[in-house]
């Protein structure tokens, strides 16, 4: 569980086989947006970034060769499930990292 910088919402971060999953309240391009706005804050360059209004996927290298991949699926209008993968058993600091960095754009 980890809470908002307003500690106002808290989101749920739930391990998923070799990666961690939340769900926002927020559409997929808004939450598209704020996942490209983190990795330009973590000086992070994509090398696969698409999206559509139901899905997205952002993925990349970080600078000591660690892969990482955020995924979108749009659960509901205003409900979006982010998939985060980093690494091949999928490092949960760095995962929770990514997602902090996403979270302030949110």
């Amino acid at each position: 569980m980890t809470w908002s910088a307003d500690n106002q919402t808290a989101y749920r971060l739930e391990r998923h086989f070799n990666g961690w999953r939340v769900l926002v309240q927020r559409s997929v391009p808004e939450v598209h947006a704020a996942v490209v706005a983190a990795l330009k804050d973590l000086e992070l360059k994509p090398i696969t970034d698409q999206a559509d209004k139901l899905s997205a996927t952002v993925d990349g290298i970080f600078a000591d060769n660690m892969d990482f991949e955020v995924r979108l699926e749009g659960m509901a209008p205003k409900l979006t499930r982010i998939t985060i993968k980093c690494g091949v058993l999928g490092d949960e600091a760095r995962s929770k990292l990514l997602f902090r960095a996403v979270e302030k754009h949110l």
